[in-house]
């Protein structure tokens, strides 16, 4: 099962504040079920993650629309745009 400190170890290198973390922390067991359910059980703070990713985006976790659309092309949820 993903750690709370692997998400922490997941989302700041990815410039997601540490407020926002707070923000969201209550949500990190229906994270963790989620993830498991897509067979995901750790998450590598140095590797891409395409469900971590897509995450980020559904929670709107980020502002910047250049990285909503280079997560959510990271994530594989559409094709990247030309």
């Amino acid at each position: 099962m993903v750690s709370d400190e692997e998400f922490v170890a997941y989302l700041l290198p990815r410039g997601i504040s540490q407020s926002s973390i707070d923000r969201v922390r209550p949500k990190f067991p229906r994270w963790r079920s989620r993830l498991a359910s897509m067979g995901v059980h750790s998450v590598d703070p140095l590797v891409q993650n395409k469900a971590m990713n897509l995450i980020i985006v559904q929670e709107s976790l980020v502002s910047d629309s250049a990285t909503k659309h280079r997560l959510r092309n990271e994530s594989g949820i559409r094709p990247p745009k030309p």
